[in-house]
């Protein structure tokens, strides 16, 4: 179970750091602080907050920061192809709403009866 919340606390910090920056003097300024505050904490009595900085991850991070590039836009999803079908359910909802309703209100009659 130790492995996985390893994995799951590398993750978390790989998104934090993808979070935090914007641009390549964002990405440089928080490998700078990584690698400065990696120097603070000493690798034999690290606290738990900071296992994530003094373990291999740190060398990870700061390379990946290193490299980091602008991400490219994703593909947009056309919304507009969903239009179409949910005008229609739209439409046939209004259009059979007082039937059923008419429909509804026999039923219930006829079972109170």
């Amino acid at each position: 179970m130790a492995t996985l919340e390893t994995a799951w606390a590398q993750a978390a910090e790989l998104a934090a750091d993808d979070a935090a920056v914007a641009t390549q003097g964002d990405a440089v300024d928080l490998a700078a602080a990584l690698v400065k505050l990696s120097r603070l904490v000493p690798v034999t009595a690290a606290p738990v907050c900071t296992v994530g900085f003094v373990s291999g991850s740190l060398r990870t991070r700061v390379a990946r920061l290193l490299s980091w590039a602008k991400a490219t836009p994703r593909t947009r999803v056309r919304t507009w192809y969903a239009i179409p079908p949910v005008l229609a359910t739209l439409t046939a909802i209004f259009v059979s709403y007082t039937p059923v309703l008419r429909l509804t209100h026999t039923l219930t009659e006829w079972l109170v009866r």
